[in-house]
């Protein structure tokens, strides 16, 4: 749930992500930061919701405990993927990701709540060759993500009786 409250945060991105600062979390996305100028930077907003799961698994020098519970990422996306499994299994869904959280806010953010596309490839901090040059121009404006964050958690908080918390 916390990767979903943080607008599908990656488990690589959880597990080095620095504390938060001001109510927010400012990190570079790991899977992109090597081949882009601005390091594949995220800065989103610490939500009531993801609040709680953070206070409960605070870190010290980083924003969770995983790496005190962790080794290394490759042990927790392990644990993950068991973890994710059995909750699939459980629900009778094959093929359970943890990556399940970027994909489903995605598409309820698009689907069920009409936030632009654009606030959403903004979300999730991808670039392609359309837009790579209007962000040259346009100096990002992080309340755009932090309104579709909380536009889509207030969506699914309607809908907590049909959401199972896991």
């Amino acid at each position: 749930m916390l990767s979903f409250y943080l607008a599908g945060m990656n488990s690589v991105d959880l597990f080095f992500c620095p504390p938060s600062k001001d109510g927010r979390i400012t990190y570079h996305r790991a899977k992109t930061q090597g081949r882009r100028a601005d390091r594949a930077k995220i800065s989103i907003r610490v939500e009531p919701e993801a609040e709680v799961i953070i206070g409960k698994y605070a870190g010290s020098e980083r924003l969770l405990d995983l790496c005190d519970r962790y080794a290394n990422k490759a042990l927790l996306n392990g644990v993950l993927s068991r973890g994710m499994r059995a909750i699939g299994k459980g629900l009778s869904i094959a093929g359970l990701t943890f990556y399940a959280a970027r994909h489903s806010w995605a598409t309820i953010a698009v689907n069920d709540c009409d936030i632009p596309k654009s606030y959403v490839h903004e979300a999730l901090n991808h670039v392609d060759g359309s837009m790579k040059i209007t962000d040259v121009y346009i100096r990002r404006d992080w309340s755009k993500v932090d309104r579709a964050n909380r536009q889509v958690l207030d969506f699914i908080g309607g809908q907590s009786s049909t959401i199972s918390h896991v």
